[in-house]
């Protein structure tokens, strides 16, 4: 997840990860990497920028937070 360009808000780009999440998605499909990307990421995506909001590092120029199969760079 790339959330770092200087015109993006990391509070508006969570915003539209939990938009994602709410919809019934049976299929993702990247325009990078492999295919077999597994629906129930959104849902662990959602809350890994929960929990950078929580711990007040939702902002711009946050820095690179590595989880177990995707990476959030704000």
């Amino acid at each position: 997840m790339d959330a770092f360009y200087p015109t993006t808000d990391p509070q508006l780009f969570w915003q539209s990860v939990r938009k994602v999440r709410d919809l019934e998605i049976s299929r993702i499909l990247p325009g990078h990497h492999e295919l077999s990307v597994p629906v129930d990421i959104v849902g662990r995506i959602e809350k890994a920028f929960r929990e950078l909001s929580r711990e007040g590092k939702l902002w711009q120029g946050g820095g690179v937070f590595q989880y177990r199969d995707f990476q959030i760079h704000i």
